[in-house]
């Protein structure tokens, strides 16, 4: 990290907008617990891959980029104080279904898509891997 997010809060007077690109615990500033959200493309990138297939996307457009990156921003409420600046990461999953909505509606928008759907969040749910095992051993 260039700058710890503590002194970053310290020296902005809690006024800086702070993730990393790390997990980082929490930081009390001025009786205010602030949320360090995880900078990470991990929030982009399963989405992505996700919405270009259940769209059977010809090629990733600009716009099917751009409305990831919206995508995880609406995921966040940086309304509050102390609030974290993206959705929490361990919250993947569920990030990645609304990364891949967004990204199956602009490639659709953009004439890349090949497939359509009636309900785009039961085709995204049906194509979403569960990392589920069976209890037999072979």
């Amino acid at each position: 990290m260039e700058a710890m997010p503590a002194d970053v809060l310290e020296w902005s007077h809690g006024k800086a907008l702070v993730a990393t690109g790390s997990p980082v615990a929490p930081v009390q500033y001025d009786g205010t617990t602030y949320t360090i959200g995880q900078a990470n493309n991990a929030l982009v990138f399963p989405g992505i891959g996700l919405g270009v297939n259940v769209a059977g996307a010809q090629r990733v457009t600009n716009n099917m980029l751009d409305a990831s990156a919206k995508a995880v921003a609406r995921q966040a409420d940086p309304t509050s104080p102390g609030a974290g600046l993206l959705p929490d990461v361990t919250n993947l999953r569920a990030v990645s279904a609304v990364v891949a909505e967004a990204v199956y509606h602009a490639a659709v928008a953009d004439g890349v898509a090949t497939k359509r759907h009636d309900s785009v969040v039961q085709a995204i749910l049906d194509a979403m891997w569960v990392p589920e095992y069976g209890t037999e051993i072979q």
